[in-house]
């Protein structure tokens, strides 16, 4: 079974079932725990099927939840209290040519970099994203 295959048919479902999923929640409750900024615009890379989002505490404007695959993207639950500020959108980590330097107040990445072809390239698209002293702490 190739990669892209089993990421789409298997994936999430082991990664937040059983213990690996204690350990999964238990990261994503981590990168939020000294979270103290509200935050305009919240870029999540490599969003998945959305299960960080029920774990931010602060406010925001916009947040995008991102994925390069198709099949995380449509019909996901959002809470009701967002109203509209959640945007689910196809994206490439390592690609954020289309975005403005310094346009994105907190990036959130969970466990992405491992399976980018350049983690360094993501790292540096990332950090032309960022405003300056914003999103540098924590997740």
């Amino acid at each position: 079974m190739d990669q892209d295959r089993y990421y789409a048919e298997h994936y999430s479902e082991i990664l937040n079932s059983g213990g690996l999923g204690l350990v999964s929640r238990y990261i994503h409750s981590r990168l939020e725990k000294n979270i103290d900024i509200d935050a305009e615009v919240v870029l999540e890379l490599g969003a998945g099927l959305g299960q960080h989002l029920s774990f931010v505490k602060h406010k925001f404007a916009r947040y995008y939840e991102t994925d390069i695959r198709d099949e995380n993207l449509p019909n996901r639950k959002q809470r009701e209290n967002f109203n509209g500020k959640v945007i689910k959108m196809k994206l490439d980590a390592q690609d954020l040519s289309f975005i403005q330097n310094g346009s994105i107040s907190r990036i959130v990445s969970n466990c992405l970099l491992i399976h980018l072809d350049d983690p360094e390239k993501a790292l540096k698209e990332w950090k032309r994203c960022l405003r300056i002293g914003e999103g540098r702490t924590g997740g």
